[in-house]
């Protein structure tokens, strides 16, 4: 060296976590004396250093597909799996409201990026999919919607009516032909109906509403009428004569009108 100094650097290991080292490296000036050991020693410089040997995992475009259908519903999940780190192995978990469903283990080389694909059938609700720890994505698992039993029809008495949703489901009603909510009447137990009813009604399970079903019932009632009919009749009477000299008489008639009460039953729509 041109000041007479030697140089060289110290490398010391201050910790070690896992596979991160914090290194602190120096640079020593140094000159040699006759017999060649080391005088005049000064540290010119320090730099800690993190060599860092384990893998780093990040997760990136999440698909989730189809975000609706009808219950149970198939989705595909996707997501890309990058290594920034040393190669190593990841597990991606898929979790749905919050719960692992599924897992997948796979190995990834130095700045390797590869997709993962998952695929799972969601029940009847509202769901959060996802994986990792990314952002979960809605999604709709429509249910059925319910039955009425008996079915639309005209009854000559009352009906009793039977509302049937699938499992789990909380089923809503209305009357008045206005479209029902959760807001609506809740169903507990059979519809006696005793009037023409035009029913609406939905099922919901875990937040998702079915499409509205609809069923019209007709009830019919007897009705008693009382009228009267004029009716033409023949009026009897004795028409007296003299028959050599004494009273006799023969049986005449004429036509009158009476009337006549009668009643009648027909059906009325209550």
């Amino acid at each position: 060296m041109e000041d007479g100094n030697s140089y060289r650097w110290l490398f010391v290991v201050e910790n070690a976590n896992g596979k991160v080292f914090r290194v602190r490296a120096s640079s020593v000036a140094f000159q040699l004396n006759s017999t060649g050991g080391i005088e005049n020693e000064t540290v010119l410089n320090s730099t800690n250093l993190t060599v860092d040997l384990q893998p780093h995992f990040s997760l990136a475009n999440l698909t989730v597909n189809p975000l609706s259908g009808s219950a149970p519903l198939t989705v595909n999940v996707t997501v890309n799996v990058t290594n920034t780190g040393v190669a190593g192995d990841y597990t991606a978990e898929l979790k749905v409201n919050g719960e692992v469903k599924d897992s997948q283990k796979v190995t990834l080389a130095t700045g390797e990026t590869r997709e993962v694909t998952f695929t799972y059938e969601l029940p009847a609700g509202l769901h959060s999919v996802t994986v990792g720890d990314l952002t979960p994505v809605a999604v709709t698992s429509t249910p059925a919607a319910p039955s009425a039993s008996p079915a639309s029809g005209i009854y000559l008495k009352n009906v009793t009516v039977t509302l049937t949703g699938p499992a789990n489901s909380t089923i809503y009603y209305t009357t008045n032909g206005s479209t029902p909510t959760v807001n609506s009447t809740k169903y507990t137990a059979p519809l006696v109906l005793s009037k023409s009813t035009a029913l609406k009604f939905i099922a919901v399970v875990n937040g998702a509403s079915s499409a509205v079903s609809s069923a019209s019932y007709t009830i019919m009632k007897p009705v008693t009428l009382t009228y009267y009919v004029k009716v033409k009749v023949k009026k009897w009477y004795k028409k007296w004569y003299r028959y050599y000299g004494k009273w006799r008489y023969k049986w005449r008639y004429y036509w009158t009108y009476r009337y006549v009460k009668k009643t009648s039953t027909y059906w009325q729509i209550a």
